[in-house]
This record gives C-alpha cells, sequence and structure tokens, in this order.
C-alpha cells in the first residue's frame, strides 16, 4: 500500500522489550477526536492489562491540529502508544490501512475514536481470533447486541438502507461496522486494497472473503464529544464504494446492470429523435432511424466508456471512437435490418413500427454487450 505520509512515533511506553511483538495492535482513525482520546485509551488499556495483553495503540490522526499530539504524549507516558500523523491526507478507511501496514501486533484491531465502540468487547474478539476465526466484527444488530441511545427515525432508516445495499457483498449482521480485528498475517494477504469512504471493514470483507467469519455483539453509543463525520459527501462517497466493491465481487452482473441503464437513457433519446426528425424535419422513417441509432449510439458509447466498461478508459477517445463506429456497424446493422424487415417484411408490424423498432434495438443491444464485455482491453 502506498503512503506519502510518514509516521511521526511521539513515545512508547517500556510494555515491551525491543523488537518484541505485542499480541495486539489497536488502530483507531481521528480527525478532530483530541477530547476523546484520553479516555479511550484509558478503557483500552484498562480492558488490555487485565486480560494480560501486550498491546500497542497506534492513532493515525488526519493533521487536526487540536491538541491530539499533546494527549497523545501524555498518555504515551503511560502506555504502548504511537501517533502517526498524515499530512494533507483525509479519509478514515485509508488512516486504518495505514495504521495496520505500520502495526507490528500479531493481531490488528481496528474501532472508532469516538467512544461508541467499547474497548471492553475486545478480549471476545481476541478469543474468536485465537480460536481460529479469520475475520471478528463487532455487530450491533447480531443476537446480544444493540445501540444504548435511541436513534431518531431518520439516523435509523438510513443505517438500514445502507446495511441492506451492503448485505449483498457480506453475509454478516452489520457490515457498516467499523469495530473488526483480524490477523496481522491475514491483512498481509489483502491486495488492491482501494476504500472509499469509512467503510474499510466491508473493504476487508470483499476482498479477503474470510472462510472463519465470526460476529462479536456490542452496544453501540453516540458519540460524546465533537462532530459526527457523517455528511451528504460521505454518505455518496459510500454509494461510490458500494460500486466499486460491486463491480469487483460480481463484474458481469454490475455491468449488465449499467449497460441496461445507458440503454434505456439511450433509448429515450433514440425514440426522440426518430419521432422528432420525421414530424419536424420530414425524413423518411427508414432514414429517421438511422439518424436516431446514430444519435443514441454516441450517447451510449460515451456513457459506457466512463461507468460500464471502465478499462476502455486505457485507450485514447478518438481511436476508441474510430474503432467502436467501425464495431458498432454491426449491431447498427442488426437493429436497422430487424426495424427493416419487420416493417417492410411482414405485414404484422407495417402498422407497428413502434414495436419494430423496440425488438431492432433489444436485439443490437443483446449483440453490442456481447462483444464490448469481451473486450481484450479487460484481459
Amino acid at each position: 500500500m502506498k503512503s506519502h505520509e510518514e509516521p511521526t512515533p511521539i513515545a512508547q511506553a517500556p510494555r515491551n522489550k525491543p523488537g518484541e511483538t505485542p499480541d495486539l495492535s489497536i488502530v483507531v482513525p481521528t480527525y478532530k477526536e483530541a477530547e476523546n482520546i484520553e479516555p479511550l485509551g484509558g478503557r483500552i488499556f484498562a480492558v488490555t492489562s487485565s486480560a494480560n495483553f501486550s498491546t500497542e495503540l497506534i492513532v493515525v490522526d488526519d493533521d487536526s491540529q487540536d491538541g491530539i499530539d499533546l494527549k497523545c504524549r501524555e498518555l504515551a507516558t503511560r502506555y504502548n502508544v504511537r501517533l502517526i500523523t498524515r499530512n494533507g491526507a483525509r479519509g478514515l478507511a485509508t488512516a486504518v490501512l495505514h495504521g495496520m501496514s505500520q502495526a507490528r501486533g500479531r493481531l490488528l484491531v481496528c474501532m472508532d475514536a469516538d467512544l461508541s465502540h467499547p474497548p471492553e468487547a475486545i478480549p471476545a474478539m481476541v478469543q474468536a481470533l485465537n480460536r481460529g476465526a479469520d475475520f471478528v466484527l463487532a455487530s450491533r444488530y447480531t443476537r446480544g447486541g444493540g445501540i444504548k441511545h435511541g436513534w431518531g427515525p431518520h439516523r435509523f432508516a438510513i443505517s438500514k438502507l445502507a446495511t441492506l445495499l451492503a448485505r449483498p457483498l457480506a453475509s454478516v449482521t452489520d457490515p457498516m461496522s467499523g469495530f473488526f480485528a483480524l490477523p496481522r498475517a491475514e491483512f498481509l494477504h489483502a491486495h488492491d486494497l482501494a476504500p472509499l469512504g469509512y467503510k474499510v471493514a466491508l473493504e476487508l470483507l470483499v476482498r479477503l472473503a474470510p472462510k472463519r467469519l465470526v460476529e462479536v455483539p456490542i452496544h453501540f453509543e453516540d458519540r460524546r464529544f465533537g462532530k459526527s463525520k457523517l455528511s451528504l459527501h460521505v454518505q455518496l462517497e459510500y454509494l461510490r464504494h458500494l460500486r466499486r466493491l460491486y463491480r469487483y465481487k460480481y463484474p458481469f452482473v454490475l455491468e449488465l446492470g449499467q449497460f441496461l441503464l445507458v440503454g434505456f437513457l439511450g433509448l429515450i433519446l433514440d425514440l426522440g429523435v426518430y419521432v422528432g426528425t420525421q414530424l419536424f424535419l420530414g425524413l423518411n422513417h427508414i432514414l429517421a432511424r438511422s439518424v436516431a441509432f446514430i444519435c443514441s449510439g454516441s450517447h451510449n458509447w460515451f456513457r459506457n466508456r466512463h461507468h460500464t466498461f471502465l478499462y476502455g478508459r486505457m485507450r485514447r477517445p478518438l481511436p476508441q471512437w474510430v474503432s467502436y463506429l467501425f464495431v458498432v456497424s454491426l449491431g447498427f446493422l442488426v437493429n436497422v435490418g430487424t426495424y427493416t424487415v419487420l416493417t417492410v417484411g411482414t405485414r404484422a408490424f407495417a402498422d407497428r413500427r413502434y414495436l419494430a423498432m423496440l425488438t431492432g434495438i433489444l436485439a443490437g443491444a443483446v449483440l453490442n454487450f456481447y462483444v464490448f464485455s469481451r473486450s481484450p482491453a479487460r484481459q
């Protein structure tokens, strides 16, 4: 994983001997969380010390400049704490991955800094890992879990909708959780990680596809200090992240769905040009059909290049456009040819030109999807 940030360790409590591998590395991403880090650190080390786990706490801060460096420095006089400040970088998920890449522990734990995740659940998560789990997720929605302070209907609905959208990607009750644990060796197997926003657990679940997955119940609490980061921008970023993960896990299904959506928009344009050129320009219906096909085809090429078949961006637009015109000519022949045969050669479609047009569009679309989905650029 690439990073332009350099870790800036502030201090290290003498819990472990130099070079000794701690049991746990707990990664906490922060931005404007200075008020929360001291009580969180105290609870973390109280729990891990009681369980006799040697622990390092890695705080990855996105240059908050809110005094968190002083808070961490004070914590480091008592505990094994490191602060990594990322200058110019933003994003919870990338902060977590950066922290995990710097971790030394045999087991990795990620949790939020806002005190919504109870550190008291860590021993149960570690126990599940020691029993052979590949990934442990702390869940609000599994049996025994819950939300301590009731949310309003709006926030609850957003959470449930976001969970529903992610469910096909990971068969867990709470794919939105940001509190999870996994062996460091398992994390090192993850490749091509590209999270957007703040759902790094979902990214790892999809990319790693752990075989032995365990959910531990937790009671989620609202933050005590600071402001929530759940803005509209973050929510839209989550949707883009979902799209990326669906493309990774179900490439054919997603491409087909997007291809059909682009085709539907092209169909509206196709119908508009077909009707308009006849009504306002007086074109023959065969010629009008050809003009409409060229206009909608151009639209579809542009949209599919930028949204459906992303590997198409690897080629320069002009050569690709010329190549597209050549390849799509076969679809053009099938589309317009089907329309012409039906309207000219059969009585049943002589007065049903729109039905013939839709039939031709469908035939051409099937052929086009087959050709473009098998492009050598994706191999």
